[in-house]
């Protein structure tokens, strides 16, 4: 071969490695949406790992759940008459009931009552300690027994400075209520006990009593 066709085949050789390299060199890289599969579940609209509850990380304790809220006792098995001129207003989520006796230059004194269910509420004794310890200085205090068709009732009267709670279930701060007083009573009935507390200005409380022996006297079964 001559030198001549030896010096054609080399340029030749080099034209078409120089070809080579310029297409390599053009060519589109692949996007990562292109190269990267989704992962299994991620196709399928599921939460990725963490996620399933409720963002917290993998290995954590998902939250405890709360439990139902109980609904308060509201059948005690025994009845009353509210005395007239009261105000009924209804129960709540904490009383059976709760009455208001208006009296003179505007003032109210409010009668609550109360049923925890069968058993609960505690003794008849203890509530009347807790009744004497919500007052300070105390003037005068009164308690008997008494039987309304049947069914035994405690009773109880305190006038003094009365400590009146200011919070959930009494757990806040007192505010100091002189020259107030307290009619207390306990209905043992079939269901549990049934407690009756009316507080107020001393005057007010004082006009309301005769009311409140009243509605003790009505009490009976249903």
């Amino acid at each position: 071969m001559s030198l001549k066709n030896i010096a054609l085949f080399g340029i030749i050789a080099v034209l078409i490695l120089a070809y080579v390299a310029w297409t390599r060199n053009t060519e589109k890289p692949a996007s990562p949406t292109q190269t990267q599969a989704p992962a299994v579940g991620e196709a399928q609209g599921m939460p990725p790992a963490g996620d399933a509850t409720g963002g917290m990380p993998p290995g954590s304790a998902p939250p405890q759940a709360q439990p139902p809220m109980v609904e308060s006792a509201t059948n005690p098995g025994l009845a009353w008459s509210v005395p007239s001129g009261w105000t009924d207003q209804g129960g709540s989520s904490m009383r059976l009931a709760t009455y208001v006796f208006h009296g003179a230059n505007n003032t109210e004194a409010q009668c609550a009552v109360y049923y925890f269910g069968p058993g609960q509420g505690g003794t008849a004794s203890a509530n009347l300690d807790r009744w004497r310890g919500e007052f300070k200085d105390t003037k005068s205090q009164t308690s008997d027994k008494l039987t309304a068709h049947g069914i035994p009732i405690e009773r109880i009267v305190l006038t003094g400075t009365y400590m009146a709670h200011v919070g959930m279930m009494g757990s806040g701060s007192s505010t100091e209520m002189t020259n107030w007083s307290l009619l207390g009573a306990i209905a043992e009935g079939t269901n549990g006990s049934v407690f009756f507390k009316m507080t107020g200005p001393e005057a007010t409380v004082k006009s309301a009593a005769a009311g409140f022996e009243g509605m003790l006297k009505s009490i009976r079964r249903e």
